[in-house]
């Protein structure tokens, strides 16, 4: 008499005892698990918890002693204490990213993919035009660089093409979006749960990014109004991605791109 086939295939017999085969594979799901939450610093893991509240604290420290040292530099009527009041501040933000990365990198923060390159740029093209929209430039002079009777144009145009359309967005991504935003998420994590903490965290930044700028010169409705549209899409960028570089390239692309077009006002004025 042969058996009816049948289409159930049989896993094969294992040969281990019960115990400890349960105990293999407790064990390869712990173990799958742990690599899972390593992968990802939005979903927790041993580098990230070590972005305590002690770690906000410190950097919040160092941001506030930076930008009060210059402030007070900048209300100086000289150029090298213009200058100096820059570095201050960078050296206060830059004290703090230092700081953090030295007691843990997030797992992913500091990867880079193609999608973060279009998205970055992307989202730069689009928050100008809309900033453009919102300030009227159609209806504005085209802006140009100020530049004084005995300045060179192009050597004014390549200092604020790598201070203010490289080194400063950097600087700022670095600190506001890749420390403080994480921070804040982690510290609200677990308690309001991964939107709740988003939410949190993005206005945290987009708060103190603004009010960065605002130390130097009053901020208007409508340049607080872009200045707030930014730190948000970088803010999203970062925690839908859980990569630092897309806001980094929005932010580089969207300071160059106005940059351009004051080079191109001054040249052709």
């Amino acid at each position: 008499m042969h058996d009816e086939p049948t289409d159930v295939e049989h896993e094969p017999r294992s040969t281990a005892a019960p115990g400890l085969k349960d105990a293999n594979t407790a064990f390869a799901t712990s173990a799958r698990r742990r690599r899972r939450r390593r992968t990802d610093w939005r979903l927790g893991g041993r580098g990230v918890s070590r972005w305590d509240s002690r770690l906000l604290v410190v950097i919040l420290a160092s941001a506030g002693i930076g930008a009060f040292g210059s402030y007070l530099l900048a209300r100086i009527d000289s150029n090298i204490a213009q200058m100096l009041s820059g570095i201050a501040l960078w050296t206060g933000l830059l004290g703090a990213v230092v700081y953090a990365m030295s007691r843990a990198i997030p797992a992913s923060l500091l990867a880079i993919r193609a999608p973060d390159i279009l998205w970055g740029v992307g989202l730069a093209a689009a928050l100008r035009y809309l900033g453009g929209i919102l300030s009227g430039a159609d209806s504005a002079t085209f802006p140009s660089l100020a530049i004084g009777p005995n300045s060179n144009a192009l050597r004014e145009f390549f200092t604020e093409l790598g201070l203010r359309g490289v080194g400063g967005p950097l600087m700022e991504e670095l600190y506001f979006r890749a420390v403080l935003l994480v921070v804040v998420f982690q510290l609200l994590r677990r308690s309001t749960g991964s939107i709740g903490a988003g939410i949190a965290a993005s206005f945290v930044s987009m708060g103190a990014f603004v009010c960065i700028h605002a130390l130097y010169a009053p901020v208007t409705l409508m340049e607080g109004l872009q200045l707030s549209i930014l730190a948000l899409a970088c803010s999203s960028l970062v925690l839908l991605t859980g990569r630092m570089w897309g806001a980094v390239i929005l932010h580089v692309s969207y300071n160059v791109s106005f940059l351009v077009l004051q080079g191109m006002g001054t040249l052709y004025a």
